[in-house]
């Protein structure tokens, strides 16, 4: 609880104040996230700096990712400090340090170079870095890969993964069956997952209007905002205030069709 939260981060500044580099990196990821104590990004930066100069790697990958965050005079910085972080072995770094590569922000663009640390991190058994790779793979049009990277981490029960391969299939863009796609679909609404429980129901929106209701229902109650105005739709003939409720809901977490749907006087 909130109580436990504060024993943690107080416990945190004893060890960071006394100069132990995890307890600095620790804190810092608090304070940039406001997780237990307020936000403070210029106190994280600070702490980040602190741990990464001595040798931290994850606060070489969090102060990188703070610098790269900010405005383009940090880049160049930030993108030094994910080569570091990247270059002390953190996984993590790696994958920050690939999309920086992709982007070109604050290095020179290298879909080449990025692919390769994504291999690395991978490699090293980190599953952001497998599915940010297929998702690279997949946008340069190498559809075998992307699809048997997602599998390998489907397989290992990754929802992300298992997402993505439904995905894959229903774009076209991978040759996986119409039974494989199915089966994974299936799994992730088995198990609740809401992101594809409204993929499902927009796929199949006419087929059952009545299952797509209840899947748009199951993952509204999840929380995600876009299945909270796809339900509001479907209920504004038959349920308004139930519909403005769920609006009011994702407007709430900053869905701005729910917002502009509410400034119209749905």
């Amino acid at each position: 609880g909130a109580r436990d939260a504060g024993q943690a981060v107080a416990w945190l500044r004893r060890a960071a104040d006394a100069g132990r580099a995890d307890a600095q990196a620790l804190l810092a990821e608090h304070l940039a996230a406001g997780l237990g104590v307020a936000r403070d990004l210029t106190e994280a930066l600070r702490l980040f700096a602190a741990a990464a100069n001595a040798g931290e790697p994850a606060a070489m990958t969090g102060l990188a990712r703070l610098l790269l965050a900010g405005p383009e005079a940090t880049w160049a910085e930030g993108a030094r400090w994910a080569h570091k972080a990247a270059g002390a072995g953190h996984t993590p770094g790696m994958v920050l340090l690939a999309g920086t590569l992709t982007k070109g922000r604050g290095v020179r663009r290298s879909t080449r170079n990025a692919i390769s640390y994504l291999r690395r991190a991978a490699e090293r058994g980190d599953g952001d870095a497998v599915l940010r790779l297929a998702h690279l793979f997949d946008d340069l049009g190498r559809s075998q890969a992307a699809r048997e990277l997602s599998k390998a981490l489907a397989d290992k029960g990754d929802a992300r993964a298992m997402l993505l391969l439904t995905r894959l299939h229903v774009s076209r863009r991978a040759p996986s069956t119409a039974a494989e796609a199915v089966r994974w679909a299936n799994l992730l609404v088995e198990r609740g997952d809401p992101e594809a429980l409204l993929f499902v129901a927009r796929r199949g929106a006419e087929a059952d209007a009545q299952v797509t209701l209840a899947l748009l229902r199951r993952a509204a109650e999840a929380g995600l905002p876009g299945a909270m105005v796809d339900l509001a739709r479907r209920l504004e003939a038959s349920e308004p205030a139930a519909a403005r409720g769920w609006l009011e809901r994702a407007a709430a977490l900053g869905e701005t069709e729910a917002r502009l749907l509410l400034a119209a006087g749905r």
